[in-house]
């Protein structure tokens, strides 16, 4: 940097008593021994020190620049490095989510073809053998638990008492439901004909003929909509589409 740590000078002073002082200095100041010990001069000396000042180099700002690189590089969500500034606890849970579904599953399914495609034909040449991991994506507790409150009777005892971290109830006493007075389960098969028709046909629309009597036609009308863009163009490009009434729309081959 062309500058030195201290800058001493003196008024009268020539070039041999700034020798002398210099010499001095070195010999009393310099070395582990001579540190924390006192100096006396007999003339006036003015010294000027030069200090690295952090804050003109913007070392905290290069020291967070570094800090986002290599985070970013990496896939890696700021709360996992330990990084709260500007977090809370939903996205701190979410970050758990982010950093396992989309920083190391796919590093590990990397990993798991390497594996399988070098190692395993080395072991076991029928094919059968394949190499997995156990996924460290977590449960979605939140939509878990939506589901239980919408249908509490869809659930045993223990399955409850298992996803609240509780044993199962000795005895079998927990493989039982809480089936409510006013549900009744029943098969669709069971229902008579007209009542099955109705529940299976959207509000709006005609019910679907039977599909077990023989001379039943599917409800096919012919459309004149142009093809879907997109990876299905090819598809429904060539033939003749129809749709079924229903919303789906099929190709009639030739």
């Amino acid at each position: 940097q062309a500058r030195p740590d201290l800058l001493i000078s003196g008024k009268g002073l020539n070039p041999e008593k700034t020798k002398g002082m210099e010499r001095e200095w070195r010999q009393k100041l310099t070395g582990f021994w001579n540190a924390f010990k006192p100096h006396f001069i007999s003339e006036e000396v003015d010294v000027r020190e030069f200090k690295q000042d952090f804050q003109s180099v913007q070392f905290l700002e290069l020291q967070r620049l570094e800090r986002d690189t290599i985070t970013q590089v990496l896939g890696l969500p700021p709360e996992i490095m330990g990084n709260t500034e500007n977090s809370n606890r939903a996205s701190i849970e979410a970050a758990d989510m982010f950093f396992s579904k989309w920083t190391l599953v796919p590093r590990l399914n990397m990993m798991r073809e390497a594996y399988q495609r070098q190692i395993v034909p080395k072991f076991d040449d029928t094919g059968l053998i394949e190499i997995d991991y156990i996924s460290p994506v977590q449960e979605n507790r939140d939509y878990e638990l939506e589901v239980i409150r919408a249908a509490p009777w869809a659930f045993l005892w223990d399955e409850i008492r298992i996803k609240a971290g509780e044993d199962p109830l000795p005895e079998g006493r927990g493989q039982v439901f809480s089936m409510p007075m006013n549900l009744t389960p029943t098969r669709v098969e069971d229902l008579p004909l007209g009542q099955a028709q109705a529940s299976t046909t959207p509000a709006g629309e005609a019910p679907a003929p039977n599909a077990t009597e023989p001379n039943a036609e599917p409800l096919m009308t012919p459309t004149n909509s142009p093809p879907i863009s997109g990876q299905n163009q090819g598809f429904f490009g060539r033939g003749r589409r129809v749709t079924t009434g229903r919303g789906f729309a099929i190709k009639l081959r030739r």
